[in-house]
């Protein structure tokens, strides 16, 4: 933001879990509230893709996140509970 005036553009991405080698954790066998609603790595990078083209700041793969951060601007605690975090 500081350097916006040199053409420098920054986004935040925020995905929840992604179906990698990393989310059962080493043994494989790791359960994790993130499973239930990962989605594969290449929509990430679509999301990504696509955001980055329509210049947007905040990159949420999973829909899912948008409302979690509306509840957390609302009410931040309630908000990280219903989110799972």
């Amino acid at each position: 933001m500081e350097h916006g005036d040199a053409g420098i553009k920054v986004s935040c991405v925020c995905p929840q879990g992604m179906r990698t080698r990393m989310l059962p954790g080493e043994d494989g066998e790791q359960d994790s509230f993130l499973k239930a609603g990962s989605i594969d790595p290449k929509d990430v990078a679509q999301a990504v893709m696509d955001g980055l083209r329509s210049e947007r700041f905040l990159i949420l793969p999973h829909p899912e996140v948008a409302a979690c951060f509306q509840r957390k601007a609302f009410d931040y605690a309630a908000g990280c509970e219903a989110c799972g975090g």
